[in-house]
């Protein structure tokens, strides 16, 4: 019977050929990784709604707000919100 000799190549690269890696990857790494990308992802996504409010409130006289909507809006008008003279004042 045929028997396949064993892969010294596996325990050292850590992954069958053409395969998945076989041993788990430091998590340290990728949390490091992760954390730094999720960073640079709200850093990002922070500069282009400032530009983007920037730009609206240029050529527009209007009201906006930045930031993320359900529908992925990053700028938002809005009305404000005008004193009633009606209203009493608060004491």
């Amino acid at each position: 019977m045929f028997q396949p000799k064993p892969d010294t190549n596996v325990a050292q690269t850590g992954r069958l050929p053409f395969g998945p890696p076989t041993v788990s990857q430091d998590s340290q790494i990728k949390s490091h990784r992760d954390i730094l990308r999720r960073h640079n992802e709200e850093y990002q996504l922070a500069q282009g709604i400032k530009v983007e409010l920037s730009q609206a409130q240029a050529a527009f006289p209007s009201t906006f707000v930045g930031r993320m909507s359900k529908n992925n809006n990053t700028v938002i008008p809005v009305l404000p919100r005008l004193k009633n003279p009606d209203a009493p004042t608060p004491t």
